[in-house]
């Protein structure tokens, strides 16, 4: 979510090879209806369909996919666990 749009997918399958065999990667983003923004610290949040990330991570074996909701900001995460 701290990235632009474009470079998701990409950044996504980078980590992937990154990863020993049998390694494990936990990714977690903001899941929302807006447009994206910078916070006052300038961080971006970027908006943006989670099937550009599930679908990046789709040459692991995902052994979890799901949403929840924050407790602090009440906004709902999507998170993804999968192994190579």
């Amino acid at each position: 979510m701290h990235l632009p749009i474009d470079e998701i997918a990409r950044s996504v399958r980078r980590m992937l090879e990154l990863l020993e065999p049998g390694g494990t990667i936990y990714l977690s983003w903001r899941v929302g209806g807006d447009d994206g923004y910078r916070d006052d610290a300038g961080r971006l949040y970027s908006a943006f369909s989670s099937a550009l990330v599930v679908e990046a991570v789709s040459a692991a074996r995902v052994i979890f996919e799901g949403t929840v909701e924050s407790e602090s900001s009440r906004r709902t995460i999507h998170r993804v666990i999968a192994r190579t």
